[in-house]
């Protein structure tokens, strides 16, 4: 039987014991505190009666033992009739869930450090892995893995805000990887057949666990100056930022609705459909995007996109064929950015009349 098995079933026997102590669960102290057990004295044993414990109705003279703050997880403490009632509830200390960090023995979410006795306890838990999905190794319980310990990248710590070494996180719970990656989805499901179990790269988790913008000098920065500094960035860097950096998104949003609000009266109103279409010098179909122009009201999110970074791309690329600027953007040495300046400019062309000379 392996070791977490092993422990798991001694728990489930001790629960009730464990449960009227108020004890953690996984290491049996009342007392754990950062330097470790604190074993302090008592009439436990004493054949006195009343027994009166840690000054409990002030005449005792030994002092309260430290006691560790406890985490429980979502089915603790529920009442027997209640039909989602589960008698192997977990409540464990932080020292335990500290030690616990690179084994994966306590289901705990890094971000925000709820816990779970099981995969069907209160929030779903994604596993932190190595790999991408199109290349992931499966879960920790499909790889014959005892403890995330055992995966290379779980072996080295990384760096929190104050330079110390910290273990990686091994999960995260799906509300907490909603938020931190709100507009691109990072998480997979396992690659074994009919295992569900959500996956997502352990180093994708670090950056979002520490690079924070609360944590960022530019933080300091007033909004209004943060918008000026990332209104230098081109359309394709401005998009990648909104799309990486859920900290940022608000301000890339700001960047981008200026941008479009200065350039929408040069097309007709939406709304905007993105299709495809055959190219009139033949060969394969090309993507296609067009103004309706039905609306009463120029291009704007919502209506024509859900947000302002994706009506200002499909925006660039109108222009780009509207203008004929593929000549500058394509090929090896194209120049991505030639749209978005011309986009800026306050003198722009625009092509009144169209020519066509016929003959040979």
């Amino acid at each position: 039987m392996p070791l977490h098995e092993y422990e798991e079933k001694k728990r489930r026997q001790n629960i009730d014991t464990l449960n009227a102590s108020g004890a953690c669960h996984i290491c049996g102290s009342t007392a754990r505190n950062t330097r470790g057990f604190s074993h302090c004295l008592d009439d436990e044993n004493s054949e006195q009666q009343p027994r009166y414990h840690y000054n409990e109705m002030g005449t005792s003279l030994i002092p309260a033992p430290q006691t560790a703050p406890m985490r429980s997880c979502a089915c603790f403490n529920q009442s027997k009739s209640d039909p989602d009632y589960w008698p192997y509830s977990l409540r464990v200390c932080e020292m335990c869930i500290a030690d616990d960090c690179t084994t994966g023995r306590v289901r705990n979410c890094g971000m925000c450090g709820a816990v779970a006795c099981d995969a069907d306890c209160g929030v779903e838990m994604a596993e932190c892995t190595d790999n991408e999905g199109w290349n992931n190794m499966g879960c920790l319980e499909c790889r014959r893995k005892e403890c995330f310990s055992e995966i290379d990248v779980f072996k080295t710590a990384t760096k929190g805000p104050d330079g110390r070494d910290v273990p990686k996180m091994t999960r995260v719970c799906v509300k907490c990887l909603e938020q931190c990656t709100p507009w691109v989805r990072y998480d997979f499901t396992c690659r074994l057949f009919k295992c569900n179990t959500r996956l997502v790269p352990s180093d994708v988790m670090e950056r979002k666990r520490f690079r924070t913008f609360g944590s960022s000098p530019l933080n300091l920065l007033p909004e209004d100056g943060l918008a000026a500094i990332v209104d230098f960035l081109p359309n394709n860097d401005l998009k990648s930022l909104y799309l990486t950096n859920s900290a940022m998104c608000t301000v890339s949003e700001r960047v981008a609705q200026t941008r479009v609000e200065a350039f929408h009266h040069e097309f007709p109103t939406g709304p905007l459909v993105v299709g495809t279409r055959k190219s009139p010098f033949g060969g394969h179909e090309r993507r296609w995007i067009r103004c309706e122009g039905t609306n009463d009201f120029n291009i704007r999110a919502p209506e024509d996109g859900k947000v302002w970074v994706g009506i200002l791309h499909y925006l660039e690329y109108i222009a780009k064929e509207a203008f004929y600027l593929g000549f500058q953007t394509d090929g090896e040495n194209g120049d991505e950015d030639a749209v978005c300046r011309f986009m800026k400019r306050q003198d722009k062309f625009q092509f009144s009349q169209v020519y066509i000379k016929d003959g040979p």
